[in-house]
């Protein structure tokens, strides 16, 4: 692989709200909308109410009550971070807008929009998504691809932000946070090198509507397995890793890779914002931008991001600071 660099843009921070009044609006809203998405989940409330199941939601204790919650369309938060990443239009060879949860305007493509708004006329655009929190490092690996080519700027973005009527509560994982990225990808430089991308896709055979606790707890020790094949591959590779950021997914996950990180004397750094929520696909970036933060990271450092999601699996970026 030809060496290919990766620097953070912009980290877009949503405004807090506590948890108690985000339910109210969830279930206030969520009886009047008449929005086509409202309509769609209508008819599939029985085989999701599981997963998206306001009453559920009620009887968690959250110690950490406050999210972070967008209020604009995802496009408008695309535009807004886009005008903010300090990078000129005409530079951006591809445009990647990645996504796990989706525009609440069904008539609307984000991507599309920001390339007609942005004038980025001579820009690919394309959008990733039905992969969960994977995204990103799917991204990556399509950005090496097309970058040993001829295009030598590739913007990836990352936009989440969950709107009724769908939860920001499954089961026992973190309460799910809206979040946005920007990284700019390009074979000339950047902050960090990307050494590697792996990805390994889990999941049960049973769709996900039909899936109940046991289903979930199961796809957590499906995660927890994938984790130990990934270490065993980075290994293999003869990377020295110096940190290991992975995504909030849920505390049971979080203990077990801990676990086995402390086994092999790999040190695990822990997002101190937003500890107990998952922020999608941007998770693991928010959590490599409070490390850079801290100024202890020097020239060779070797940093492996780790992303998970329930029902699509675990993927690892290898990043070596410059």
């Amino acid at each position: 692989m030809n060496n290919i660099f990766l620097s953070l843009l912009n980290i877009e921070t949503a405004s807090e709200i506590k948890y108690q009044d985000y339910i109210e609006k969830f279930k206030q809203k969520r009886n009047y909308d008449e929005d086509p998405l409202y309509w769609l989940f209508k008819d599939n409330e029985g085989n999701l109410s599981q997963f998206h199941n306001v009453d559920l939601q009620k009887k968690i204790n959250l110690e950490h009550s406050d999210i972070p919650v967008f209020r604009e369309l995802h496009s408008d938060i695309l535009l807004e971070l886009l005008s903010t990443s300090n990078i000129f239009p005409k530079v951006i060879d591809i445009l990647c807008y990645c996504h796990e949860t989706i525009e609440n305007s069904h008539s609307i493509l984000p991507v599309l929009k920001a390339k007609k708004k942005i004038g980025l006329k001579s820009s690919l655009p394309f959008s990733i998504g039905h992969a969960g929190s994977l995204n990103s490092a799917i991204a990556i690996e399509l950005a090496i691809a097309l970058l040993n080519g001829n295009y030598e700027n590739f913007l990836l973005t990352i936009v989440d932000s969950v709107i009724p009527p769908f939860s920001r509560f499954s089961f026992n994982g973190y309460i799910k946070g809206d979040g946005a990225t920007s990284i700019l990808l390009n074979k000339n430089k950047g902050d960090y090198k990307v050494k590697d991308v792996k990805i390994y896709p889990s999941s049960l055979n049973k769709d996900l509507s039909n899936w109940g606790i046991e289903e979930y707890l199961e796809s957590e020790k499906l995660i927890i397995a994938k984790y130990k094949d990934l270490l065993d591959d980075i290994n293999s590779s003869k990377n020295s890793v110096k940190f290991v950021l992975y995504q909030n997914l849920s505390n049971k996950v979080d203990g077990k890779l801990e676990e086995i990180n402390s086994n092999i004397s790999l040190n695990t750094i822990k997002r101190l914002r937003y500890a107990e929520v998952n922020l999608l696909g941007s998770d693991i970036f928010y959590s490599l931008k409070e490390l850079e933060e801290k100024n202890i990271l020097v020239a060779g450092d070797v940093i492996l991001l780790v992303s998970a999601s329930i029902d699509h699996g675990i993927a690892g970026i290898v990043l070596e600071k410059t």
